[in-house]
């Protein structure tokens, strides 16, 4: 991979992604401040030709660099080639259940990102609660099969669906679901979700997700700590 300061790499991964609204483009966005706190004008350089490839990564174009961010499906999309030690970075992440983020400059992958998303407090026991009112709770997700089943195991999820194609696989599950006969409620909080959202019964959106899926929904979650009562 490239050798570059860790600065410098932040800079240019920020600023491709600070137009995303995608989750984890918000926690690269903010943790990239940390390498400004200390100057007087915090603003880092400006993206432009930025595009969203949904379920994929972001690319834009930075200090004159091309800047591409995403999965390993993005990378082979864009013809750049992923090295050895990077797809063992990859793995690690994995197996400590966190997503593996690609980062390439000019056509060459220069970096990868870990980064973990802990459960919110709770998130078992509504699990738990659910499985007693005999409410069927199931993941659809495009993380890898790695990373979404160890969160199902976590929280007492069975049925996962892991790298879910964005366009159409989650909506496709909730049709399929009603075809059986069940009645569909769907959370979610990314613009992959907001097809599956407007199929469901009952939609639910974060708060803190995207404007997409909140105005695919029906509820909106404000907060993201929301307590549930069942009645």
């Amino acid at each position: 991979m490239k050798n570059i300061v860790l600065r410098e790499f932040y800079e240019l991964v920020a600023a491709a992604e600070v137009n995303s609204e995608h989750p984890l483009a918000k926690a690269i966005v903010e943790y990239a401040k940390k390498f400004r706190e200390d100057e007087e004008n915090p603003a880092g350089p400006e993206a432009h030709d930025f595009a969203s490839i949904i379920g994929h990564g972001v690319k834009a174009i930075v200090q004159g660099r091309e800047i591409i961010v995403g999965n390993k499906s993005l990378m082979a999309d864009q013809n750049i080639a992923v090295p050895l030690d990077a797809e063992d970075y990859l793995a690690e992440a994995e197996g400590l259940a966190q997503t593996g983020i690609l980062v390439a400059i000019d056509g060459e992958v220069a970096g990868v990102l870990a980064i973990s998303d802990p459960l919110k407090p709770g998130a078992q026991e509504v699990i738990t609660i659910l499985k007693s009112m005999n409410v069927r709770s199931i993941m659809v997700t495009g993380d890898n099969w790695g990373i979404a089943n160890s969160i199902a195991n976590e929280v007492g999820i069975d049925t996962v669906i892991a790298e879910a194609k964005p366009d159409h696989q989650k909506a496709e599950k909730v049709k399929e679901l009603q075809a059986s006969g069940y009645t569909v409620a769907m959370v979610g909080d990314g613009i992959n979700d907001s097809p599956a959202l407007v199929a469901a019964d009952v939609e639910m959106a974060i708060g803190a997700g995207t404007n997409i899926a909140i105005e695919a929904a029906d509820i909106v979650l404000m907060k993201s700590r929301f307590p549930l009562y069942f009645l």
